[in-house]
């Protein structure tokens, strides 16, 4: 896990009070796979907001973007579920 993909977990865990441990990102794992999607780390943080029996605010996904967009300093307007982290919003 790279410093910007560190950083962005940090963020997201104290906004939402939830741990995102690497395991919650094990099914995306896959050899063929080249880039996670901010659609994708939304679902994991959902998942791990429900887990701990709490429902998904109505403003998680812009809490997503909006981390994603202070960490990689891009407009949050323009993150969209398709976006993949490294290749559309430049993580590294």
């Amino acid at each position: 896990m790279g410093l910007d993909m560190m950083d962005i977990v940090f963020r997201l865990e104290r906004r939402f009070g939830v741990r995102l441990e690497i395991a919650n990102f094990d099914h995306l794992r896959d050899p063929r796979r080249t880039d996670l999607t901010a659609g994708e780390l939304f679902d994991v943080v959902s998942s791990s907001i429900q887990a701990v029996g709490r429902p998904v605010p109505a403003n998680c996904w812009n809490g997503v973007r909006l981390e994603l967009a202070k960490v990689l300093y891009v407009s949050p307007l323009g993150i969209r579920r398709e976006s993949r982290l490294s290749g559309d919003l430049g993580m590294s």
